[in-house]
C-alpha cells in the first residue's frame, strides 16, 4: 500500500509540475501561441522554466500533509527530486 501512494504521490507531483511549466510559459514567455522545446533550450530558458512550474508542487505537498497523505507527500518529493536531476541534467 505504501508503494502505490508513494507512486500516486509521484505521479501527481509531475502532472502538477508539467501544468505548472504550461502556466509559465503562456504566462511568463514570449513564446504563448507556438513553443516548441527545442527553441526554449536554445533560449537557455528551460531549466529555469521547469524550476518554475515545479513551484506548484510546494502547495500540492502541504495539501497532502494537512490531509494526513504523508507517503502521497512523500512521492511528490521524489518528483520534485526527479525534476531537479533533470534540470541540472539540461
Amino acid at each position: 500500500m505504501k508503494r502505490k501512494a508513494l507512486l500516486f504521490g509521484c505521479i501527481i507531483g509531475l502532472v502538477t509540475a508539467g501544468i505548472g511549466i504550461l502556466v509559465v510559459l503562456f504566462t511568463l514567455t514570449d513564446y504563448p501561441n507556438h513553443f516548441s522545446l527545442s527553441t526554449i533550450r536554445a533560449e537557455g530558458i528551460l531549466g529555469k522554466v521547469i524550476t518554475l512550474g515545479s513551484l506548484l508542487n510546494l502547495a500540492t505537498f502541504f495539501w497532502f500533509l494537512k490531509k494526513n497523505k504523508e507517503f502521497w507527500a512523500y512521492g511528490v518529493v521524489l518528483a520534485t527530486c526527479l525534476l531537479t536531476l533533470l534540470t541540472v541534467l539540461i
